[in-house]
């Protein structure tokens, strides 16, 4: 097996022991969406309108002052508005035509990024012939995958039935839910995860399927742990009841790291993790409060808001407000045990209460203490719906081309039933029944 010292950043079901303990209560109720007051945050500049998607005050303001400000607000439009060929070709333009260093970093970076998420294995490889430098160190990771992934046949989604109700089972010891999923006959449960770019199997189950690799990388399954060894490859089929996914593309890790441990005392352990490689794929559903996921053969429509979004960080991007009428980014990880804030929400907010705390985290193969900030108050409006976090804790920031301003978790999949539709871009919420 080929060894190359690599790392790819992924997030593999990381959830906090200190928000087991002391996790955010959240109160769900409604409130008028429709009548928030005007957000009152200005910005300084171009780029810091742009990472906080903020296209409107980019337009009133008239930030725009040249012709690549004039093209990355078209690009960042057009995947807001979920045409990321539009967006492709306005970047393949910058290449051609930009001589600026800086410039022509952001514009690759970008556009290697969402050639991945597309799935343009061919067009990541090629993209080698713009050079790169240490500011770009991580698309070697990219070109990387895209080698192996590219050896593959095309992955493909065969649907025998329009809708499927799937049982969920639930994680003992967090309460995440659990699939039963099939591969090569075996069925094995794995944990639905939107935080994880990637599909994860565990080196037994591959040992078990027959499934071998001839590449192997490093990679960090959290921020707070050192890489790990993990193999890339294609699945020849991997099937969620009567779905059928074909060649799809995975990461295999050893079996002791897809498990927990506290005090050298195994927690749980995981077969896999169904990651958003996969869900983006098809209109999901996930019903906690009866017990089901409904994956629906995903089907376009129009007139509707468009609230879900991939920019290129292969992660599901949720944009909300604020009961001030800010716009506020939230990511959304569904393998995160609580719902969690990064400061830059700190700049919309008036007068947020905030106080430091020390926590226990742990994920994947780690555990350790670190302080975070907590908001004592903090309400967001989705869909017609108020939803109220107290004391909800802060995380070291993310995200490469977005301010990212938090992230949802598991947390409040419990409160609900939520549905994840990336083809037409739509995040819904409706809360559960008393």
């Amino acid at each position: 097996m080929k060894h190359l010292k690599r790392t790819l950043i992924l997030g593999l079901l990381v959830f906090l022991l200190g928000g087991v303990c002391g996790a955010a209560k959240i109160e769900v109720k409604e409130i008028d969406c429709e009548n928030l007051p005007r957000s009152t945050v200005t910005y300084s500049s171009f780029w810091e309108a742009l990472r906080n998607l903020e296209l409107e005050a980019i337009a009133g303001d008239d930030l725009a002052t040249n012709e690549v400000h004039e093209s990355f607000y078209y690009i960042y439009q057009s995947l807001l508005a979920g045409n990321y060929p539009a967006a492709i070709d306005e970047l393949e333009g910058l290449l051609e035509s930009v001589p600026e260093p800086d410039i022509r970093r952001k514009a690759q970076r970008l556009l290697v990024n969402l050639w991945f998420s597309q799935s343009q294995w061919d067009k990541v490889i090629q993209a080698q012939v713009y050079g790169s430098d240490g500011e770009n160190s991580d698309l070697a990771d990219l070109y990387f995958l895209s080698d192996i992934y590219s050896q593959y046949p095309p992955e493909a989604y065969s649907f025998k039935k329009e809708t499927l109700v799937l049982p969920l089972k639930f994680q003992w010891f967090s309460g995440h839910p659990l699939v039963e999923v099939a591969i090569a006959g075996k069925k094995y449960r794995f944990a639905v995860d939107t935080g994880a770019p990637l599909t994860v199997i565990s080196s037994r189950v591959a040992e078990e399927c027959g499934i071998q690799s001839t590449a192997s990388t490093q990679i960090v399954t959290s921020g707070d742990k050192a890489a790990t060894p993990a193999a890339q490859m294609a699945v020849a089929t991997l099937s969620l009841g009567d779905l059928a996914i074909v060649n799809h593309p995975v990461v295999v890790i050893d079996k002791s790291e897809m498990e927990v441990r506290v005090l050298g005392i195994r927690l749980f352990g995981l077969d896999g993790i169904l990651g958003w490689n996969a869900i983006k794929n098809f209109n999901l559903t996930i019903d906690c409060p009866n017990k089901q996921m409904i994956v629906k053969k995903p089907q376009s429509v129009y007139g509707q808001r468009r609230n879900l979004f991939d920019l290129a960080d292969n992660l599901p991007v949720v944009v909300l407000k604020d009961q001030e009428g800010n716009r506020i980014i939230f990511g959304l990880d569904t393998g995160s045990n609580v719902s969690v804030f990064f400061e830059n929400i700190l700049k919309k907010i008036t007068d947020p209460q905030v106080q430091a705390k020390k926590i226990k985290t742990a994920g994947i193969g780690y555990s350790t203490t670190k302080e975070v900030l907590v908001i004592a108050d903090l309400t967001l409006a989705l869909d017609g719906w108020g939803l109220r976090f107290k004391e909800i804790q802060s995380m070291e920031p993310v995200g490469k081309f977005i301010d990212y301003d938090g992230w949802f978790g598991f947390d409040i999949l419990k409160k609900g039933v939520v549905t994840i539709d990336y083809l037409n871009g739509i995040f819904n919420f409706t809360p559960a029944g008393p």
